[in-house]
């Protein structure tokens, strides 16, 4: 038995492409995880994780390698001997040389099989589904400031025309429109204020990857912005502004509480982060000048990138060598 070689098996492909669960699907199966003490080296971690304790049975040993230059004969040795096993599963990293394993790899050590992912596809279904899921926020967040804004319009409308008809025949008491406005104000800052609250209060228990829950708290300052000019109309040239900004720093909170918590994608968080600093940007450009705006916005951004590096540096790193590779090719 010590003279026969050591099985290797070999799965590569790139990053998300299946190789993760493939593997796992393979060390549930009870015809290959049969008590044969297998090592796992996994050089590369995407977001599907592995389950030991749904494996076939307790044999299966898991060793990470974060460095192409771990690859070493006398790792791959040492490791095998620590885990005592009779062969090797390999999830190799797509963005590595395959050399660098074989030419590393121990005389007693032999490739019985090598498994080539490229779910292109799917993976391309996927980004165009991440790319949307961008864009949701956005879009809803657009549709809810102009569905306020129609709002406010249609009441202002309705307003006036209360206000022809006192004119023309004297039926309606005086006043009566000044204080129809003040309160079609105060309802629609009552409402926008509970919007307000149920978005934070879904953001901060990451509901629905959150984008819902600020679209409710975006849709809730529009409201808010709309009940303060209907009462307030001369000063709509610094509400509207301060309502963007107010945006902008929820969808930063949004951002960063997320990253920090896990909560989502990294790159929909990143995506809404930037986005919210725009956003404050243009609405403190606005109401100062347009030299506090840049700077307020540049700050936000930094901070806003500086939260993802340092808490998502890994998932950033591979992805960002994912796109190099590809861009080189």
């Amino acid at each position: 038995m010590a003279n026969e070689p050591i099985p290797v098996y070999v799965f590569t492909g790139f990053l998300e492409s299946g190789k993760t669960k493939f593997i796992q699907e393979t060390l549930e199966d009870k015809r290959f995880c049969n008590g044969e003490r297998t090592m796992l080296l996994v050089c590369e971690e995407g977001e599907e994780e592995y389950a030991p304790e749904q494996f076939a049975d307790k044999s299966v040993f898991i060793h990470i390698v974060e460095e192409q230059s771990e690859l070493t004969a006398e790792n791959l040795e040492k490791w095998l001997r620590d885990a005592n096993a009779d062969r090797v599963v390999v999830e190799y990293n797509g963005m590595w040389m395959l050399d660098a394993l074989y030419s590393a790899m121990p005389e007693s050590w032999m490739v019985y099989q090598e498994f080539m992912f490229a779910d292109a596809v799917s993976q391309k279904i996927d980004d165009i589904k991440e790319k949307l899921k961008w864009l949701l926020p956005v879009v809803l967040a657009i549709g809810t400031a102009f569905a306020g804004w129609k709002i406010a319009l249609k009441l202002a409308e309705f307003i006036e025309n209360l206000n022809r008809i006192k004119k023309a025949v004297g039926l309606i008491p005086g006043g009566f429109a000044l204080w129809a406005k003040r309160l079609a104000g105060v309802a629609l800052i009552a409402g926008g204020l509970i919007a307000i609250f149920k978005g934070i209060k879904g953001i901060i228990k990451g509901e629905d990857d959150n984008w819902k829950s600020l679209a409710l708290a975006i849709g809730g300052v529009v409201a808010v912005a709309g009940g303060l000019m209907l009462i307030f109309p001369s000063l709509a040239g610094v509400i509207a502004p301060i309502a963007l900004a107010v945006s902008g720093l929820i969808a930063v909170f949004t951002s960063i509480y997320n990253l920090i918590n896990d909560n989502g994608n990294v790159w929909t968080n990143l995506a809404i982060g930037i986005g919210g600093a725009a956003a404050v940007a243009v609405g403190l450009s606005l109401v100062a000048t347009p030299l506090v705006g840049i700077i307020a916005g540049i700050v936000i951004a930094v901070g806003v990138l500086v939260t993802a590096i340092v808490k998502h540096w890994d998932e950033i790193k591979a992805k960002t060598k994912e796109v190099c590779c590809c861009l080189e090719k």
